[in-house]
């Protein structure tokens, strides 16, 4: 769970006492040793699933813009990683915006295949502005990589700006993100060394404390609103 899948139940309860617990990641399972890279090689990841609420259409759509505000001397890669309906269909889309050698559609991989993917990459980009968490971009953030994603969905609780990657506010925004990430080797460089070195607060060892934190709040709660036994004669 999210602040952003949160927000709904804190509209229907008002100030009520409503505690986000987010999900878990086994950030040891993700994390890939820092090394040296290419400042004129930026190579882009999305990992998703292929529908229309998680927007890979627009993401091509950003893609292709954000070819034309790269500097040539940039090469620029991207895979967009996943299966779904709508995959047959950007197969095509790529082709039509002229995408054909820089951006790639590898289809469905495991979690190791993807973890493996991950050295060869610089950054990260969820397109999707209907996330309620995000766990595709936490696991991406455990590898070290910069996130870029928008500001009002789950995304936001486990990624700073200007720390842990780039919040935005639309599609626009996004390019020109995608933009400043690939053209700032030193940004890039910053956020995957404090990626790489500070645990993301959805990590297990955190997840798990918060959760018995709760249980024993609600197990005094619980205990307070139990009527007393009668102590009549």
């Amino acid at each position: 769970m999210s602040n952003a899948a949160a927000s709904p139940v804190l509209d229907i309860l008002g100030r009520g006492p409503v505690s986000v617990v987010p999900n878990g990641v086994d950030r040891d399972a993700w994390t890939l040793p820092g090394r040296a890279r290419d400042p004129k090689r930026v190579v882009i990841a999305s990992v998703m699933r292929m529908v229309g609420r998680k927007r890979p259409q627009a993401l091509l759509a950003m893609l292709a813009a954000l070819r034309a505000h790269v500097p040539d001397d940039v090469r620029l890669e991207a895979a967009v990683i996943g299966d779904g309906p709508q995959r047959a269909g950007l197969a095509a889309d790529v082709r039509r915006l002229g995408l054909n050698g820089w951006v790639t559609l590898p289809g469905a991989m495991s979690r190791a295949d993807i973890r493996e993917r991950y050295r060869d990459v610089d950054l990260y980009v969820a397109p999707a502005t209907l996330e309620s968490f995000g766990i595709a971009a936490l696991e991406a953030r455990c590898a070290g990589l910069p996130v870029i994603a928008y500001r009002r969905t789950g995304i936001a609780d486990f990624i700073d700006t200007e720390v842990n990657g780039l919040l935005v506010d639309d599609d626009r925004s996004m390019i020109e993100a995608m933009r400043r990430l690939s053209t700032d080797a030193q940004l890039r460089t910053e956020i995957a060394r404090r990626n790489h070195m500070s645990a993301p607060v959805a990590s297990w060892e955190r997840v798990l404390a918060d959760c018995e934190q709760l249980y024993q709040r609600a197990h005094a709660l619980s205990r307070a609103d139990r009527p007393r036994a009668s102590t009549g004669r």
